[in-house]
Protein backbone atom coordinates (compact mmCIF):
# COMPACT_ATOMS: atom_id res chain seq x y z
CA UNK A 1 0.00 0.00 0.00
CA UNK A 2 2.98 2.30 1.05
CA UNK A 3 4.50 1.89 -2.62
CA UNK A 4 0.88 2.51 -4.63
CA UNK A 5 0.07 5.42 -2.65
CA UNK A 6 4.34 7.02 -3.46
CA UNK A 7 3.55 5.85 -6.86
CA UNK A 8 0.18 7.73 -7.12
CA UNK A 9 1.69 10.79 -5.79
CA UNK A 10 4.69 10.87 -7.94
CA UNK A 11 2.05 10.74 -10.92
CA UNK A 12 0.23 13.88 -9.50
CA UNK A 13 3.44 15.48 -9.05
CA UNK A 14 4.36 14.93 -12.98
CA UNK A 15 0.78 15.72 -14.23
CA UNK A 16 0.74 18.89 -12.31
CA UNK A 17 3.39 20.86 -15.14
CA UNK A 18 1.40 19.68 -17.97
CA UNK A 19 -2.11 19.91 -16.97
CA UNK A 20 -4.07 20.93 -20.01
CA UNK A 21 -7.43 21.60 -20.33
CA UNK A 22 -9.31 22.13 -23.60
CA UNK A 23 -12.27 24.09 -23.38
CA UNK A 24 -12.65 25.16 -26.77
CA UNK A 25 -10.51 26.47 -30.38
CA UNK A 26 -9.46 28.98 -28.67
CA UNK A 27 -7.95 27.88 -25.80
CA UNK A 28 -4.89 25.34 -26.74
CA UNK A 29 -1.99 26.19 -24.39
CA UNK A 30 -0.45 24.09 -21.88
CA UNK A 31 -0.37 25.58 -18.12
CA UNK A 32 2.68 25.13 -16.46
CA UNK A 33 3.93 26.37 -12.91
CA UNK A 34 5.77 28.97 -11.63
CA UNK A 35 9.42 28.31 -11.08
CA UNK A 36 8.67 28.91 -7.20
CA UNK A 37 5.91 26.35 -7.43
CA UNK A 38 7.59 24.05 -8.83
CA UNK A 39 10.67 24.59 -6.24
CA UNK A 40 7.98 23.87 -3.56
CA UNK A 41 6.65 20.39 -5.24
CA UNK A 42 9.57 19.17 -5.92
CA UNK A 43 10.91 19.69 -2.14
CA UNK A 44 7.52 18.36 -0.53
CA UNK A 45 7.46 14.73 -2.97
CA UNK A 46 11.57 14.83 -1.71
CA UNK A 47 10.65 14.78 1.73
CA UNK A 48 7.73 11.88 0.90
CA UNK A 49 10.31 9.89 -0.59
CA UNK A 50 12.92 9.51 1.52
CA UNK A 51 10.01 9.39 4.27
CA UNK A 52 8.44 6.28 2.72
CA UNK A 53 12.40 5.15 1.73
CA UNK A 54 12.53 5.34 5.89
CA UNK A 55 9.45 3.09 6.07
CA UNK A 56 10.21 0.58 3.80
CA UNK A 57 13.60 0.08 5.93
CA UNK A 58 12.13 -0.20 9.27
CA UNK A 59 9.42 -2.48 7.60
CA UNK A 60 12.54 -4.79 6.84
CA UNK A 61 14.02 -4.67 9.62
CA UNK A 62 10.99 -5.30 11.96
CA UNK A 63 10.37 -8.37 9.69
CA UNK A 64 13.86 -9.62 10.32
CA UNK A 65 13.65 -8.95 14.02
CA UNK A 66 10.50 -11.12 14.70
CA UNK A 67 8.03 -13.37 13.45
CA UNK A 68 4.61 -14.08 14.01
CA UNK A 69 3.93 -10.76 15.78
CA UNK A 70 6.37 -12.01 18.96
CA UNK A 71 9.84 -9.99 19.24
CA UNK A 72 12.87 -11.49 18.49
CA UNK A 73 13.53 -11.48 22.58
CA UNK A 74 9.88 -13.44 23.19
CA UNK A 75 11.31 -15.75 20.09
CA UNK A 76 14.40 -16.72 21.62
CA UNK A 77 13.05 -16.98 24.76
CA UNK A 78 10.86 -20.01 23.57
CA UNK A 79 13.33 -21.41 21.18
CA UNK A 80 15.85 -21.71 24.51
CA UNK A 81 13.11 -22.87 27.12
CA UNK A 82 11.87 -25.59 24.54
CA UNK A 83 16.02 -26.65 24.28
CA UNK A 84 14.91 -26.36 20.06
CA UNK A 85 16.73 -24.69 16.86
CA UNK A 86 15.72 -20.67 16.09
CA UNK A 87 14.13 -22.18 12.98
CA UNK A 88 12.11 -24.27 14.89
CA UNK A 89 11.07 -20.93 17.73
CA UNK A 90 9.81 -18.46 14.73
CA UNK A 91 7.41 -22.06 13.48
CA UNK A 92 5.93 -22.06 16.87
CA UNK A 93 6.23 -18.23 17.24
CA UNK A 94 3.71 -18.07 14.17
CA UNK A 95 1.73 -21.13 15.23
CA UNK A 96 0.92 -19.22 18.78
CA UNK A 97 0.26 -15.56 16.86
CA UNK A 98 -2.21 -17.12 14.80
CA UNK A 99 -4.33 -18.18 18.16
CA UNK A 100 -3.23 -14.92 20.69
CA UNK A 101 -2.51 -12.40 17.99
CA UNK A 102 -0.14 -9.41 19.06
CA UNK A 103 1.41 -11.78 21.70
CA UNK A 104 3.70 -10.29 24.62
CA UNK A 105 5.80 -12.87 26.99
CA UNK A 106 5.70 -10.44 30.35
CA UNK A 107 7.27 -12.74 33.43
CA UNK A 108 7.86 -16.06 34.53
CA UNK A 109 5.23 -17.24 37.07
CA UNK A 110 7.33 -20.32 38.14
CA UNK A 111 9.78 -23.33 37.05
CA UNK A 112 9.48 -26.80 37.49
CA UNK A 113 11.30 -30.09 37.12
CA UNK A 114 11.09 -30.08 33.30
CA UNK A 115 9.46 -27.25 32.51
CA UNK A 116 8.32 -23.58 33.23
CA UNK A 117 5.29 -21.71 33.02
CA UNK A 118 4.81 -17.53 31.50
CA UNK A 119 2.40 -15.02 31.74
CA UNK A 120 1.95 -13.13 28.21
CA UNK A 121 -0.89 -10.95 26.69
CA UNK A 122 -2.43 -10.86 23.66
CA UNK A 123 -4.63 -8.27 21.33
CA UNK A 124 -7.02 -6.60 23.74
CA UNK A 125 -5.04 -6.99 27.10
CA UNK A 126 -6.25 -10.72 27.62
CA UNK A 127 -3.80 -12.71 29.48
CA UNK A 128 -3.00 -16.32 29.73
CA UNK A 129 -0.32 -18.74 30.82
CA UNK A 130 2.18 -20.31 28.47
CA UNK A 131 3.92 -23.65 29.64
CA UNK A 132 6.74 -24.63 27.53
CA UNK A 133 8.33 -28.01 28.61
CA UNK A 134 12.19 -28.34 28.38
CA UNK A 135 12.46 -30.94 25.82
CA UNK A 136 16.88 -31.55 25.84
CA UNK A 137 15.94 -31.97 30.08
CA UNK A 138 12.92 -34.24 29.87
CA UNK A 139 14.35 -36.43 26.98
CA UNK A 140 16.26 -39.26 29.23
CA UNK A 141 15.23 -42.49 28.22
CA UNK A 142 11.87 -43.43 26.68
CA UNK A 143 9.67 -43.48 30.12
CA UNK A 144 10.40 -40.24 30.35
CA UNK A 145 10.05 -39.49 26.16
CA UNK A 146 6.42 -41.04 26.67
CA UNK A 147 4.79 -39.35 29.21
CA UNK A 148 4.73 -35.95 26.57
CA UNK A 149 3.86 -38.38 23.96
CA UNK A 150 -0.25 -39.11 22.20
CA UNK A 151 -0.36 -42.20 20.63
CA UNK A 152 -3.06 -44.89 20.05
CA UNK A 153 -1.96 -46.39 23.56
CA UNK A 154 -1.36 -43.54 25.20
CA UNK A 155 -1.96 -40.75 26.49
CA UNK A 156 -0.67 -39.02 30.00
CA UNK A 157 1.11 -36.01 31.34
CA UNK A 158 0.01 -32.60 30.58
CA UNK A 159 -2.20 -33.99 28.37
CA UNK A 160 -4.74 -34.24 30.96
CA UNK A 161 -4.93 -31.30 31.89
CA UNK A 162 -7.12 -30.37 29.04
CA UNK A 163 -9.85 -32.25 30.05
CA UNK A 164 -12.90 -30.97 31.48
CA UNK A 165 -12.93 -30.84 35.71
CA UNK A 166 -14.60 -29.12 38.42
CA UNK A 167 -13.99 -25.19 38.97
CA UNK A 168 -11.25 -25.71 41.24
CA UNK A 169 -8.99 -27.14 38.53
CA UNK A 170 -6.94 -24.92 36.31
CA UNK A 171 -8.71 -24.61 32.76
CA UNK A 172 -6.36 -25.35 29.96
CA UNK A 173 -7.26 -24.75 26.74
CA UNK A 174 -4.67 -25.57 23.92
CA UNK A 175 -2.02 -27.94 23.47
CA UNK A 176 1.18 -26.65 21.60
CA UNK A 177 2.92 -29.96 20.21
CA UNK A 178 4.89 -31.19 17.28
CA UNK A 179 3.20 -33.45 15.06
CA UNK A 180 5.16 -36.49 13.87
CA UNK A 181 3.51 -36.70 10.48
CA UNK A 182 2.95 -33.88 9.33
CA UNK A 183 6.41 -32.41 10.75
CA UNK A 184 5.12 -29.27 12.28
CA UNK A 185 4.19 -27.39 15.46
CA UNK A 186 0.44 -27.52 16.25
CA UNK A 187 -1.55 -26.06 18.59
CA UNK A 188 -4.91 -28.38 19.25
CA UNK A 189 -7.72 -27.35 21.08
CA UNK A 190 -9.14 -28.54 24.43
CA UNK A 191 -12.23 -30.10 23.24
CA UNK A 192 -10.51 -31.84 20.14
CA UNK A 193 -7.89 -33.14 23.28
CA UNK A 194 -10.99 -34.28 25.30
CA UNK A 195 -12.35 -36.11 22.19
CA UNK A 196 -8.95 -37.81 22.07
CA UNK A 197 -9.63 -39.11 25.35
CA UNK A 198 -12.85 -40.59 24.67
CA UNK A 199 -12.51 -42.07 21.65
CA UNK A 200 -8.65 -43.87 21.85
CA UNK A 201 -9.49 -45.12 18.31
CA UNK A 202 -9.61 -41.95 16.87
CA UNK A 203 -5.70 -41.47 18.03
CA UNK A 204 -4.90 -44.38 15.43
CA UNK A 205 -2.11 -43.82 13.41
CA UNK A 206 -0.90 -40.16 15.87
CA UNK A 207 1.62 -39.02 16.99
CA UNK A 208 2.36 -35.67 19.01
CA UNK A 209 4.81 -34.93 21.74
CA UNK A 210 3.49 -32.08 23.86
CA UNK A 211 5.61 -29.40 23.89
CA UNK A 212 3.55 -26.51 25.96
CA UNK A 213 0.40 -25.50 26.87
CA UNK A 214 -1.80 -22.79 27.40
CA UNK A 215 -4.29 -21.89 30.39
CA UNK A 216 -6.09 -19.03 32.18
CA UNK A 217 -4.15 -16.86 34.20
CA UNK A 218 -5.72 -17.02 37.58
CA UNK A 219 -5.24 -13.02 38.88
CA UNK A 220 -3.95 -12.16 42.19
CA UNK A 221 -3.22 -15.51 42.75
CA UNK A 222 -0.03 -17.30 44.46
CA UNK A 223 0.99 -20.79 45.48
CA UNK A 224 -0.87 -22.05 48.61
CA UNK A 225 2.89 -22.91 49.62
CA UNK A 226 3.79 -19.14 49.95
CA UNK A 227 0.29 -18.34 52.01
CA UNK A 228 1.50 -21.11 54.73
CA UNK A 229 4.72 -19.32 55.13
CA UNK A 230 3.11 -16.32 55.63
CA UNK A 231 3.37 -14.99 59.75
CA UNK A 232 -0.33 -15.44 60.26
CA UNK A 233 -1.38 -19.32 60.61
CA UNK A 234 -4.42 -20.64 58.82
CA UNK A 235 -7.21 -20.61 60.80
CA UNK A 236 -9.98 -24.12 60.93
CA UNK A 237 -11.84 -22.28 58.59
CA UNK A 238 -9.88 -21.45 56.33
CA UNK A 239 -8.53 -24.76 56.27
CA UNK A 240 -11.58 -26.31 56.07
CA UNK A 241 -12.24 -23.60 53.10
CA UNK A 242 -9.22 -24.78 51.12
CA UNK A 243 -8.89 -28.90 52.01
CA UNK A 244 -13.16 -28.59 50.46
CA UNK A 245 -12.01 -27.00 47.51
CA UNK A 246 -8.94 -29.41 46.58
CA UNK A 247 -10.35 -32.79 47.62
CA UNK A 248 -13.55 -31.89 45.14
CA UNK A 249 -10.89 -31.04 42.58
CA UNK A 250 -8.94 -34.40 42.70
CA UNK A 251 -12.54 -36.12 43.15
CA UNK A 252 -13.38 -34.59 39.96
CA UNK A 253 -10.25 -35.73 38.25
CA UNK A 254 -10.05 -39.40 39.80
CA UNK A 255 -14.06 -39.81 38.02
CA UNK A 256 -13.01 -38.18 34.77
CA UNK A 257 -10.75 -41.66 34.01
CA UNK A 258 -14.05 -43.76 34.58
CA UNK A 259 -14.76 -46.05 37.50
CA UNK A 260 -12.21 -49.05 35.55
CA UNK A 261 -9.42 -46.48 35.05
CA UNK A 262 -9.89 -43.49 37.28
CA UNK A 263 -7.41 -40.43 36.80
CA UNK A 264 -4.44 -39.45 39.12
CA UNK A 265 -2.67 -36.41 39.47
CA UNK A 266 0.34 -37.82 41.22
CA UNK A 267 2.15 -34.55 42.28
CA UNK A 268 -0.02 -32.90 44.97
CA UNK A 269 1.45 -30.23 46.81
CA UNK A 270 1.20 -26.82 48.25
CA UNK A 271 3.04 -25.34 44.80
CA UNK A 272 0.84 -27.22 42.89
CA UNK A 273 -2.24 -25.05 44.23
CA UNK A 274 -3.07 -21.51 43.62
CA UNK A 275 -4.82 -19.17 46.21
CA UNK A 276 -6.36 -15.64 45.65
CA UNK A 277 -7.27 -13.19 47.86
CA UNK A 278 -10.53 -14.53 48.03
CA UNK A 279 -9.34 -17.84 49.10
CA UNK A 280 -10.47 -19.71 45.90
CA UNK A 281 -8.14 -22.15 44.61
CA UNK A 282 -6.84 -23.74 41.59
CA UNK A 283 -5.43 -27.59 40.76
CA UNK A 284 -2.36 -27.19 38.73
CA UNK A 285 0.51 -29.09 36.87
CA UNK A 286 -0.54 -32.60 35.75
CA UNK A 287 2.94 -33.04 34.26
CA UNK A 288 2.70 -36.55 36.62
CA UNK A 289 -0.58 -36.87 35.52
CA UNK A 290 -1.75 -40.62 34.66
CA UNK A 291 -4.75 -43.02 33.94
CA UNK A 292 -4.30 -45.47 36.97
CA UNK A 293 -5.99 -49.02 38.43
CA UNK A 294 -4.47 -51.67 40.72
CA UNK A 295 -1.45 -53.83 39.16
CA UNK A 296 -1.22 -51.16 36.42
CA UNK A 297 1.11 -48.50 38.26
CA UNK A 298 4.66 -48.76 39.41
CA UNK A 299 7.56 -46.31 40.15
CA UNK A 300 9.73 -46.03 37.86
CA UNK A 301 13.68 -44.19 37.83
CA UNK A 302 12.30 -41.42 36.24
CA UNK A 303 9.41 -40.32 37.87
CA UNK A 304 10.94 -37.69 39.94
CA UNK A 305 7.42 -36.60 42.10
CA UNK A 306 7.68 -34.52 45.82
CA UNK A 307 8.39 -37.20 48.36
CA UNK A 308 7.27 -35.16 51.07
CA UNK A 309 3.77 -35.66 49.77
CA UNK A 310 4.15 -38.53 48.10
CA UNK A 311 2.91 -42.32 49.27
CA UNK A 312 4.74 -44.75 51.26
CA UNK A 313 3.82 -47.36 48.16
CA UNK A 314 5.04 -45.19 45.23
CA UNK A 315 8.29 -44.73 47.65
CA UNK A 316 8.71 -48.88 47.88
CA UNK A 317 8.24 -48.94 44.14
CA UNK A 318 4.75 -51.04 44.56
CA UNK A 319 1.84 -51.08 42.02
CA UNK A 320 -0.11 -48.66 43.24
CA UNK A 321 -3.63 -46.78 42.28
CA UNK A 322 -5.38 -43.43 42.57
CA UNK A 323 -5.46 -43.49 46.32
CA UNK A 324 -1.57 -41.95 46.13
CA UNK A 325 -3.33 -38.55 45.67
CA UNK A 326 -5.43 -39.31 49.29
CA UNK A 327 -2.21 -39.33 50.93
CA UNK A 328 -1.02 -36.86 49.33
CA UNK A 329 -4.31 -34.56 50.58
CA UNK A 330 -3.59 -35.63 54.06
CA UNK A 331 -0.15 -34.70 53.87
CA UNK A 332 -0.98 -31.17 52.23
CA UNK A 333 -3.37 -30.60 55.37
CA UNK A 334 -0.89 -31.43 57.84
CA UNK A 335 1.68 -29.03 56.11
CA UNK A 336 -1.53 -26.49 56.09
CA UNK A 337 -1.67 -27.66 60.65
CA UNK A 338 1.45 -27.40 61.15
CA UNK A 339 3.67 -25.42 58.61
CA UNK A 340 5.67 -28.87 58.40
CA UNK A 341 6.39 -31.76 55.64
CA UNK A 342 5.25 -35.18 56.97
CA UNK A 343 7.27 -38.07 57.05
CA UNK A 344 5.46 -40.17 59.49
CA UNK A 345 2.18 -41.27 60.48
CA UNK A 346 3.04 -40.83 64.18
CA UNK A 347 3.95 -37.03 63.75
CA UNK A 348 0.01 -36.99 63.44
CA UNK A 349 -0.65 -38.76 66.43
CA UNK A 350 1.77 -36.75 68.68
CA UNK A 351 -0.18 -33.46 67.51
CA UNK A 352 -1.82 -32.25 71.18
CA UNK A 353 -3.57 -29.10 69.95
CA UNK A 354 -5.43 -29.65 67.00
CA UNK A 355 -9.31 -30.80 66.94
CA UNK A 356 -9.53 -34.29 67.00
CA UNK A 357 -12.10 -34.35 63.72
CA UNK A 358 -9.42 -33.07 61.96
CA UNK A 359 -6.72 -34.87 63.40
CA UNK A 360 -8.65 -37.81 62.72
CA UNK A 361 -8.96 -37.08 58.99
CA UNK A 362 -5.28 -36.76 58.49
CA UNK A 363 -4.81 -40.20 59.70
CA UNK A 364 -7.76 -41.98 57.07
CA UNK A 365 -5.99 -40.34 54.65
CA UNK A 366 -2.24 -41.02 55.70
CA UNK A 367 -3.23 -45.10 56.50
CA UNK A 368 -0.03 -46.88 55.01
CA UNK A 369 -2.66 -49.23 53.54
CA UNK A 370 -3.97 -47.69 50.28
CA UNK A 371 -7.37 -50.31 50.79
CA UNK A 372 -8.43 -48.66 54.04
CA UNK A 373 -7.42 -44.72 52.96
CA UNK A 374 -10.02 -42.63 52.48
CA UNK A 375 -10.75 -41.32 48.62
CA UNK A 376 -11.42 -37.74 48.54
CA UNK A 377 -14.88 -38.26 47.90
CA UNK A 378 -15.10 -40.36 51.35
CA UNK A 379 -13.49 -37.92 52.75
CA UNK A 380 -16.04 -34.72 51.99
CA UNK A 381 -18.24 -36.76 53.75
CA UNK A 382 -16.03 -36.52 57.08
CA UNK A 383 -17.24 -35.09 60.46
CA UNK A 384 -14.36 -32.34 59.71
CA UNK A 385 -16.36 -30.47 57.22
CA UNK A 386 -19.70 -30.16 59.20
CA UNK A 387 -17.83 -27.97 62.28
Amino acid sequence: MEVDFFLNDIYSFQNSFYCSSYEGSDRDVVDKPSASQTAEKTESYITTFFNWIAQLFSSWFSSSESSGGLSHKDQKLISDRLGIPGSAGKEVALVLDKAYPQMKVHTSLGKGAFSEAYLFEFAGGEKRVLKLTDMSSAVQGDSAVSSFRLTEDRMGGEWLALLDYSDTVVNTEKALAYDHNKKCYVLIDAEAVRDLFDHPQKREGLVYTLVGTVSEYVEGSRELAARITDKKPLSTKEIQSIAKQVFQGIESIHERGGSETPLAHRDLKPENVLIDEEGNIKIIDFGFARAANWGQLRRRPSFVGSDNFMAPEIVRAEFYSEKVDSYSLGALLFKMVTGNNLTNQSEIEELSSVDKTLKGLMLQLTESNPATRLSPKEALSHQFFSL
